[in-house]
């Protein structure tokens, strides 16, 4: 039996994703920028996933973190309300907003 590798990396970035989306109130409630680096569910990810975040100035009031793996992403927005887009491994984007 053979295990492809990277689709079952896909499926571990979607199934994460999937939480996130699915619940965000329990993963997207950290007070500033700098607490993103230290959140434990990132591990929950590929190791290979990238992570990129703008707005660095802690204390800032917009920022944007994105998680990528291969062409799959989640984009998390914060501003006066939190939006997240995730694009899963077979294309689909899936949008929410956040009051």
């Amino acid at each position: 039996m053979l295990i492809d590798f990277k689709l079952e990396q896909q499926k571990q970035f979607d199934a994460m994703a999937e939480q996130i989306y699915q619940t965000p109130e329990q993963f997207l409630n950290f007070a500033q920028l700098s607490d993103a680096y230290a959140i434990p569910w990132l591990q929950d990810f590929p190791k290979a996933t990238q992570m990129i975040v703008s707005g660095l100035d802690d204390g800032a009031e917009h920022y944007c973190m994105k998680l990528q793996y291969l062409a799959q992403y989640m984009q998390i927005d914060y501003a006066t309300q939190i939006s997240v887009l995730w694009c899963d491994r077979f294309g689909h984007k899936h949008a929410l907003k956040l009051v």
